[in-house]
């Protein structure tokens, strides 16, 4: 994630900054060394894009009081 201060005073150099961090060859190179999974530039192909995995997101609600808690004891050092 990068974003732009508003009010930044130099924001000419950071708008060239994220340009950089947004383009394709430092996409390429995140690729590369798996700092990132799949391109977020829409493939040339006609065939749809198949999602990375299917989120039961009722499941995922259901379990996050359980998982909340458990985080909470592994960051307070009691677990």
């Amino acid at each position: 994630t990068v974003g732009l201060v508003a009010g930044a005073k130099h924001d000419a150099e950071a708008k060239q900054l994220i340009d950089y961090l947004l383009s394709s060859e430092v996409e390429a190179k995140m690729l590369a060394a798996h700092f990132a999974v799949r391109s977020v530039r829409p493939e040339p192909t006609t065939q749809p894009r198949l999602p990375l995995m299917r989120v039961d997101y009722v499941e995922v609600a259901r379990m996050m009081p359980r998982a909340v808690e458990s985080a909470r004891k592994i960051l307070e050092g009691r677990e």
